[in-house]
């Protein structure tokens, strides 16, 4: 009887939720007291404990949208099975909410200005896409290092992939932005302006800034002279094939001035944090199932059997293609996605109508649906 009276009040409140037909009539799961001060509580509540809030909420409004109030304020979260309508849609923008959530035009969030992101994404699109002795080592950190390396690399080419004053400041910047962000997002809009010269967070994010600009100033000075040098004794003028020459280079193209420092923290801050935490994840996960381990390695030596790297080699590493994902789908970098700003009241497919000004999501609970996955919390 329990059991029959408990799925009839789901039903009621499934039933409820989507006989609301707007954005603004969807029920905030966590709101607090209508007078609170800014709903500190409730922001602090998500930062320390989303995972669980995001879990009720989707057994209270199961394949329904439901509101959230977030650090960053009240977001819409909408199911996955509107995750293609959502991303193509004209009208939803991606980067107004990146830009206000990362505090564009407060020194030190610099990196996030919009003309240098533009001229990245275009680097990108055009460049960047073509001992045996038992040790115990903390394995993210040394991944950091690697990662760091081999990124420093492709970014600023062979003088500054070894510098440890830039490798450490690649590597702390993304965390310090991060870390500065979250907590300014906690004060009233209004007063974040005069707040953040005060935060201890924001006022190291300035200084990490300042020591990062000193580095890459000199080293650009010092290319400039060589290339100056050699033009002058009349030999070939050394090419730089590395994100440094790309972004010059687009820049002249597109008759745009830019900011070297923005740029290279920009790609950094991009790659860096992201991608080792990624390899820490399938290390580790390698290390519970060694059992694929031979098929691995078996895979990678049959596809570099010539001995080199071809734009096949990576497209015929099915299994390890396999490994990553499943690795991504147990531990995702965001438990949701597709975070959108409505700029303009849009109706959905189904009548359901997003007001404008809303922020959204998308769930990515499909991840560990088990009528996606057999078994969906094992690594399989």
């Amino acid at each position: 009887m329990y059991s029959t009276l408990s799925t009839f009040a789901i039903g009621i409140l499934v039933a409820f939720n989507w006989s609301k037909t707007s954005s603004e009539e969807v029920p905030v799961i966590n709101s607090g007291k209508k007078f609170s001060w800014f709903n500190y509580k409730a922001k602090y509540a998500f930062l320390v404990r989303s995972k669980a809030l995001l879990a009720s909420a989707r057994a209270l409004y199961p394949k329904q949208p439901f509101r959230i109030m977030t650090d960053v304020g009240i977001v819409l979260l909408m199911p996955p099975e509107f995750s293609d309508e959502l991303g193509c849609h004209p009208d939803l923008d991606f980067n107004r909410p990146i830009y206000e959530d990362f505090h564009l035009g407060i020194p030190g969030f610099d990196v996030m200005n919009t003309s240098t992101q533009h001229l990245l994404l275009s680097v990108i699109k055009k460049q960047l896409t073509k001992s045996l002795d038992w040790q115990e080592i903390a394995v993210k950190d040394c991944f950091l290092d690697i990662v760091a390396r081999l990124s420093s690399r492709v970014f600023l080419g062979k003088e500054l992939r070894r510098d440890e004053d830039w490798l450490r400041i690649t590597k702390e910047y993304t965390v310090d932005l991060f870390m500065a962000a979250v907590q300014l997002r906690i004060c009233p809009r209004f007063a974040r302006k005069v707040v953040h010269w005060f935060l201890p967070s924001c006022r190291r994010l300035r200084a990490r800034f300042v020591e990062a600009q000193r580095v890459i100033t000199t080293m650009i000075e010092e290319r400039r002279r060589t290339k100056e040098a050699h033009c002058a004794a009349g030999r070939p003028v050394p090419l730089y094939n590395d994100a440094t020459e790309w972004i010059e280079h687009e820049a002249e193209i597109k008759g745009m001035a830019y900011n070297e420092t923005q740029a290279q923290l920009g790609l950094s801050m991009a790659a860096i944090h992201t991608s080792s935490d990624l390899l820490t994840q399938v290390m580790l996960d390698l290390a519970r199932h060694p059992e694929i381990i031979h098929p691995l390695r078996k895979e990678i030596v049959q596809s570099l059997r010539d001995g080199e790297w071809k734009k096949t080699s990576l497209s015929n590493m099915k299994l390890l293609d396999s490994v990553v994902k499943e690795s991504q789908r147990m531990k995702p970098g965001q438990i949701t996605s597709m975070l959108r700003w409505v700029k303009r009241d849009v109706t959905l497919s189904n009548g359901f109508h997003l007001k404008e000004g809303t922020r959204i999501r998308v769930d990515s609970c499909r991840m560990w649906d088990p009528e996606v996955h057999e078994d969906p919390d094992r690594w399989d």
